[in-house]
């Protein structure tokens, strides 16, 4: 049983390592939805669907 309970400690370790950095990736992508979000108040993001370089319609 020890030899379990050390295997499971570990193994809830690694998924709290997980969960943390998932949560900090979730905060930089808020972060960045409220910047754009700026952005668009502002009038600086420009619509780019139909317009602009790069492949159309393919």
């Amino acid at each position: 049983m020890n030899y379990l309970t050390q295997h499971l400690t570990t193994i809830i370790g690694q998924q709290a390592e997980m969960i943390a950095q998932l949560q900090e990736q979730a905060v930089k992508a808020t972060d960045q939805i409220v910047a754009l979000k700026e952005k668009l108040k502002e009038g600086e993001v420009h619509g780019e669907s139909g317009t602009g370089s790069g492949p159309s319609g393919e």
